[in-house]
């Protein structure tokens, strides 16, 4: 039997993702961090609150730190989710 791996996870995200619904709101995609979030990442980083900020434990809230994050897919044995959804209107 195959052993699962973070490789295995970052060459197929699409079969690690999974959508949810929630009516009445958006569908939410739950997928691992993919290489190109790195700016909706950082856009996210930049709107968190003070609050979160003071508890969190990031470098820093910006795009170089989105960037690091998404360059560490699949190495130093963690695995990074992601949630999306699309607004309409």
């Amino acid at each position: 039997m195959h052993q699962l791996t973070l490789d295995d996870v970052a060459a197929h995200p699409d079969d690690f993702s999974h959508v949810v619904v929630l009516p009445p709101q958006p569908p939410i995609t739950f997928r691992p961090l993919l290489p190109d979030d790195a700016p909706r990442l950082a856009a996210f980083l930049a709107r968190l609150s003070p609050q979160t900020r003071a508890r969190a434990t990031y470098p820093g809230y910006d795009l170089a730190t989105a960037q690091e994050m998404c360059a560490a897919i699949a190495r130093y044995d963690k695995l990074r989710m992601a949630a999306w959804y699309v607004m309409v209107g």
